[in-house]
């Protein structure tokens, strides 16, 4: 049976509502979780006005609360751009957050290699089939010609991602490093 149009919007509504209602769950969780680690660390005291000393004195708990619902709509409003982007963009930074968390490949770390590793890393998983069998034929492999870097490759699709993290990854360390030189 066809849906009419009134039934399609009204079905329209309905999931927008509930995305609505989605994310003011969201914001609430993430308003308790900030106001719970302010709590942790001492600033309660200061949030409720019975803070004495520091540089919180002249805050005031509206304050707070307003500084904290900024943050949080900044972060649904990153959130949900995450949400509505692509599943490789999603992968490609979820393969970031696993390189830094799981590999311990931090900012620090990647600093230490501002001899374009990152990116030559990054070449070596966006290379086609085509052009690792051409290398192979060559009598050459990989590993040889990048001993720094662990190659381990997975699928078509997974080395992709972690190329496009890694390319990430040095375009981040090229904007620190300009960032510290002032630029």
């Amino acid at each position: 049976m066809a849906k009419t149009d009134q039934q399609i919007i009204a079905s329209l509504r309905e999931q927008i509502n509930e995305t609505d209602e989605q994310i003011r769950y969201h914001q609430d969780t993430l308003r308790a979780w900030l106001m719970k680690q302010l709590a942790q660390i001492g600033l309660d005291d200061y949030i409720d006005g019975s803070g004495s000393d520091g540089d919180w004195d002249d805050l005031t708990r509206s304050e707070v609360m307003q500084a904290v619902n900024r943050l949080v709509e900044e972060i649904t409003e990153q959130r949900l751009e995450l949400v509505h982007a692509s599943k490789a963009s999603r992968d490609v930074f979820g393969e970031r957050h696993r390189q830094i968390n799981a590999e311990g490949w931090t900012p620090k770390h990647d600093d230490e290699h501002g001899d374009g590793a990152l990116a030559e890393a990054a070449a070596v998983y966006a290379l086609s089939e085509r052009q690792i069998e051409i290398i192979r034929y060559r009598g050459g492999s990989i590993s040889e010609l990048f001993p720094e870097w662990p190659y381990k490759p997975k699928d078509r699709r997974r080395d992709l991602v972690r190329a496009g993290a890694l390319i990430l990854a040095e375009i981040e360390r090229l904007d620190r490093a300009a960032a510290k030189a002032g630029g």
